[in-house]
């Protein structure tokens, strides 16, 4: 089973760093096309449409995870044809709502956004369902492939879109492409037609009785990362307000969309790293710790590799963008005639004080995956909107008390830190995981990297690359910085986890695939497991 995930898991982190990739050219391209009102109105749409939305699939996809593949056959039918039905109900409501949350926000360009993902709904079905069923028979290196199509698609659209001035509509159209292109590979490589399969209506009722849970936690789950933003788009919009209570307060609120616009450009290049680790994490690990249920011994085991192995990957990945984001911002949006700093300057701090705390975000898929595969739906929703709520009450808070990208960064890292180590600790009591455990699993890798990020910003901050390259070499200088600052931080982290994390890294190794072992074992300097 160990190895399985850890090949599974080693296959999403590939499709991970692929899609990171492909995520910064198009964030290159995007932050020299957009301006920050542009990412902040799509920021806004985003989270319309994951709030109307409820839950794609109707929880169906989580429910086929849970009941596992001996259920599969018998409940892939008329949970798709449930699923398409709910899809096709919440695409015609959110399309009908659009114009008028359009006009109500003073964002003309909401509503053809929220059309076009109202479109990609339905659409998205079919490749919802059939990525759900490689997940339950294990099929990592088929879901990886088609979720790196899917990207691909996306991607590539929000590049071409961007470049053939689309503006914000560069970023909702990809939607629409990316969900076409997973659902095509999807059924090439699954050759399931389920709209083939009988509906059988009057299982309907019993399928949304077990999945109700599941689509609340859809919603907390949406609102852990985009929360914020849904409201922040009713707060700037307050800007507008010209008599009433609402001008009393648009006083108490003066954040612009240009500033949203900056906290949601930090969020999303953090997020690459956290919510794309995590997401993918549950995508495995979901349905290898439902085949242990019967097993505590070896579930409490699985979970507590799994926050040493994640949480040093988590680390070192989002301390590293926080360490080298100064130079590499500077380098990819530099400066145009007659300004001083470039363009997404002001979002520096808000992606290194997110960098700090976004490790921990990772942590909510090995929570999440244990209490999903054990079945425990309605502890996992609840606990899941506790986190949700919060995130966006502090977020808005600290928009209230100084109405910048990143004061708002503070409040929102503080409650993730807090709210997921405190959750973190109480959830995995029920497999008898103590305190103390949780700690030794999160910490030491956390504060590697917090280190190891500390002096590469040191080399970057006080050795004087302007004076030794010369001020004429603006790009050279960023080039070196980037490449410097990001060495030094990788070499910190990679030598203080040889000598004081060894266990961690042989626990990377031990699941990491066989053709792969020996290179990893190799560059760490640790014998090859047997």
């Amino acid at each position: 089973m160990g190895r399985i995930v850890g090949t599974g898991m080693t296959l999403m982190v590939i499709a991970t760093v692929a899609n990171k990739a492909m995520t910064m050219l198009a964030q290159w391209v995007l932050g020299a096309k957009l301006s920050p009102e542009d990412f902040a109105v799509f920021a806004y749409a985003t989270a319309i449409a994951g709030f109307t939305m409820v839950c794609r699939e109707a929880g169906v996809r989580e429910l086929l995870v849970q009941r596992g593949e001996n259920h599969y056959e018998d409940l892939a039918g008329p949970g798709f044809w449930f699923a398409l039905t709910w899809n096709i109900v919440v695409s015609v409501i959110m399309a009908a709502v659009a114009l008028p949350l359009s006009h109500l926000l003073k964002q003309p360009l909401l509503a053809p956004m929220l059309w076009v993902i109202a479109a990609a709904l339905p659409i998205g079905t079919v490749s919802g369902i059939l990525q759900t069923s490689m997940r339950v028979h294990l099929k990592f290196r088929d879901f990886a492939n088609n979720a790196l199509l899917g990207s691909f698609a996306r991607q590539g659209s929000t590049v071409l879109l961007a470049l053939r001035g689309f503006g914000a509509m560069s970023l909702a159209w990809p939607v629409l492409v990316g969900t076409l292109g997973e659902t095509l590979g999807a059924y090439f490589r699954t050759g399931d037609a389920l709209w083939k399969r009988p509906a059988q209506p009057h299982r309907w009722r019993g399928i949304f009785r077990d999945t109700k849970w599941l689509m609340f936690a859809s919603v907390a789950n949406f609102a852990v990362d985009w929360g914020p933003f849904l409201l922040l788009g009713g707060i700037t919009a307050l800007s507008h307000a010209q008599s009433g209570i609402l001008l009393h307060l648009a006083h108490a609120f003066t954040l612009t969309d240009r500033e949203a616009g900056f906290f949601y450009f930090a969020f999303m290049i953090t997020a690459q790293v956290g919510v794309l680790l995590s997401f993918n994490l549950a995508l495995v690990l979901t349905p290898a710790l439902a085949r242990l249920n019967d097993e505590p011994e070896r579930l409490a085991n699985g979970v507590l590799r799994s926050l040493r192995t994640l949480m040093l990957a988590g680390s070192i990945g989002s301390l590293g963008l926080a360490c080298v984001i100064d130079p590499l911002q500077h380098l990819l949006w530099p400066p145009i005639k007659g300004e001083l700093i470039g363009k997404w300057h002001p979002a520096v701090p808000a992606v290194i004080i997110l960098g700090v705390f976004f490790p921990w975000r990772i942590t909510f898929g090995v929570s999440s995956s244990m209490l999903q595969a054990q079945g425990r739906f309605r502890l996992y929703a609840i606990l899941t909107a506790i986190e949700g709520g919060g995130l966006t009450l502090f977020t808005i808070l600290g928009a209230f008390i100084s109405p910048t990208a990143t004061t708002m960064a503070w409040w929102a890292g503080g409650w993730l830190f807090v709210s997921r180590l405190i959750l973190t600790v109480w959830v995995m009591r029920s497999v008898r995981v103590g305190v103390v455990d949780v700690l030794l699993c999160t910490f030491p890798a956390w504060i590697t990297a917090l280190i190891a990020a500390a002096a590469g910003m040191a080399c970057s901050h006080f050795i004087p690359f302007t004076r030794i390259i010369g001020p004429t070499h603006p790009r050279i200088i960023d080039i070196v910085s980037v490449l410097v600052s990001g060495s030094v931080c990788v070499l910190v982290f990679a030598l203080i986890c040889r000598t004081m994390l060894r266990r961690h890294l042989e626990e990377v190794l031990a699941v990491t695939p066989a053709r792969i072992r020996p290179i990893a074992s190799r560059l760490m300097l640790l014998p090859e497991p047997s």
